[in-house]
């Protein structure tokens, strides 16, 4: 099968972590013998956008098209809004940009089928896509296409259901998204739950890999260590949990924290640092090379993830294959591979006391912290991997392209 995937997250030079799930999916679904090809598209940079940062420069000059590990990538620049009332025109003016782009691949390029990652805009662009070229339109919502984007004003609620109503497949990273797609249009067939993974040969815990970043870290052998890893922003709950630290810190002073990412609030988190006793405990490591991220898993003891709505994040599901047990909010799909008092612990979000309690309830049994990580393990390796995503993704576009024969 040829596959056309469009998707705005994806590796590049400006972020090398954006996306990484689709790239990982694109990867395993070349192992099962597609062939694909993406699309993502990037902000048109303004001249004086230059001068702001060095971010915009980097996606100024990200190549238009480049290859990666055997994978064409084109990145058609096109205007993007932001994100409030005027977000679901994003969508119209993508598919402008990218629809140029697909007729020149199209003539080298004999794709089956498209295959866009989140609703809007991606989702838009495959749908017009589709009727344009008469090809089949799947379409994966992640999380924030169903959570936030909808409640961003009228067009952008049409432009979600236009999508939901119209591709020939929806895919959802998990039941809690599947439900509540359902809820705000009815799709043309029944959405297909198709988890994400990780690579589990990759992401096992290393006890070399855990002495050695401690080391590097200055954090004691002996010492109690929680970890984080996402978006430095409020709607992943990080003040809530630096809040519930420096609780925390007051009882057990030996305790650590590692941070690891970027993001909007990054200053802020910083701000809050500099003030707090704690800051000689928090170790704020940014973005790292993804294929760091297992050895500061292995470094912790305790995964912590306190969001105020997700999908399925693939962090979760990094953190279970390492083996560390995983407090989270009872939010979106994070009770379907979360299993409170099994894996880990839920708790609610926006509530700090709840996710205190719970992070001393680990750090008090050790003992209990092991078996929750081994049963994590057993789940992860039971049916989060990036081959079995791909075998059920290959099996919907079967079905997908039989029907329209």
């Amino acid at each position: 099968m040829n596959i056309l995937v469009i998707s705005h997250m994806y590796p590049s030079d400006v972020n090398p972590v954006s996306g990484i799930f689709v790239y990982e999916q694109v990867m395993a679904l070349r192992q099962q013998g597609c062939k694909v090809v993406v699309v993502s598209p990037v902000p048109f940079v303004p001249v004086f956008f230059e001068l702001l940062n060095d971010k915009w420069k980097l996606i100024k000059n990200l190549p238009l098209k480049s290859n990666m590990n055997g994978v064409e990538i084109y990145r058609p620049r096109y205007f993007s809004l932001i994100k409030n009332l005027l977000f679901g025109f994003s969508g119209i003016f993508m598919f402008l940009a990218v629809k140029k782009i697909v007729l020149s691949i199209s003539k080298i390029f004999d794709f089956d089928l498209i295959h866009a990652h989140t609703i809007i805009p991606d989702g838009y662009v495959a749908f017009k896509l589709s009727k344009y070229f008469d090809k089949p339109c799947v379409c994966t919502m992640h999380g924030s296409d169903i959570n936030l984007y909808p409640g961003y004003g009228r067009i952008s609620l049409a432009m979600t259901k236009k999508v939901i109503f119209g591709a020939d497949q929806m895919i959802s990273v998990s039941n809690f998204l599947k439900i509540k797609a359902e809820a705000i249009a009815r799709p043309k067939n029944s959405i297909k739950v198709v988890y994400n993974g990780c690579d589990q040969k990759e992401f096992v815990f290393d006890l070399r890999s855990r002495i050695l970043k401690r080391r590097e870290l200055n954090i004691p052998v002996e010492s109690r260590v929680l970890i984080f890893t996402g978006g430095l922003q409020k709607t992943k709950g990080i003040f809530e949990l630096l809040g519930s630290f420096s609780s925390l810190f007051k009882q057990f002073s030996q305790a650590h924290l590692i941070i690891v990412g970027n993001g909007n609030d990054v200053k802020r988190v910083m701000k809050i640092l500099s003030m707090e006793d704690m800051k000689n405990n928090v170790h704020l490591v940014g973005r790292q090379p993804y294929n760091k991220i297992p050895c500061f898993l292995s470094a912790g003891d305790i995964f912590v993830l306190p969001s105020y709505s997700e999908g399925l994040p693939v962090s979760v599901i990094e953190a279970m294959a390492c083996s560390r047990p995983v407090i989270a909010t009872r939010v979106g799909g994070i009770p379907e591979i979360v299993k409170d008092k099994e894996t880990g612990m839920l708790v609610e979000p926006e509530n700090v006391e709840s996710l205190t309690k719970a992070i001393l309830y680990l750090i008090n049994n050790e003992q209990e912290c092991a078996k929750m990580g081994s049963s994590g393990r057993k789940i992860v390796e039971s049916g989060f991997s990036w081959e079995k995503s791909a075998e059920r993704l290959t099996a919907v576009y079967a079905d997908i392209l039989k029907e329209a024969r």
